[in-house]
């Protein structure tokens, strides 16, 4: 045998091992199917709970919005009742009711920010989501997840207090990009950002 041949059989079993333990270090495609599966989970629970922290923002055209309807007064009871009730008065208290056990507190004070903005144009955003996409999902370390997913949502912007359509987008498709933290058998979210949206 040559002296580079021998030099190079270390060099070979090195690589064989180290090629052999990041193999095993990869996650298993059930792994990454079970994480892929509760991630979508988690933004199927999340967006509605979003899209309801938008309407919390403006409680009293709720409060009116219940009254001038009643047969919405229970559901708008109920929806008060599971994020804080009566005593929920900051906009803070009723984002927590919401959003807690879904988002961090950091995405949650984005979130009031973003509300509590739209509330000094006089605006509210009523939001639904109609449907949700993984686009990518990347987890790295086990616990941290950066998803991109395809959103479709109608949008309709009201002025503050009452029932006036300001502007609406109907069906409006995004791209969205999200940060998010193992949390026991799920996920939360830490950041939310709207990457992309598609006429």
């Amino acid at each position: 045998m040559s002296q580079g041949r021998i030099l190079a059989l270390p060099w070979l079993c090195i690589l064989g091992l180290a090629t052999s333990i990041i193999g095993a270090c990869a996650p298993s495609e059930e792994r990454v199917e079970e994480d892929e599966n509760s991630i979508q989970q988690t933004l199927d629970e999340y967006l509605p709970r979003l899209a309801e922290a938008y309407s919390l923002g403006d409680l009293e055209a709720l409060k009116v919005y219940a009254a001038e309807y009643p047969i919405f007064d229970s559901a708008m009871l109920d929806l008060l009742a599971r994020h804080g009730g009566a005593e929920a008065n900051t906009l803070r208290e009723r984002l927590d009711g919401v959003l807690t056990g879904y988002a961090a507190e950091k995405e949650i004070a984005v979130m009031e920010k973003r509300i509590e903005d739209l509330l000094t144009e006089s605006r509210v955003i009523r939001p639904t989501p109609l449907s949700v996409q993984l686009e990518d999902v990347r987890i790295f370390n086990y616990a941290n997840a950066f998803v991109t997913s395809l959103e479709t949502w109608d949008l309709r912007v009201y002025a503050a207090g009452t029932d006036k359509v300001l502007s609406e987008a109907l069906g409006q498709r995004n791209r969205v990009k999200y940060q998010m933290k193992r949390r026991d058998d799920g996920w939360v979210i830490l950041y939310r950002v709207l990457e992309t949206t598609f006429e």
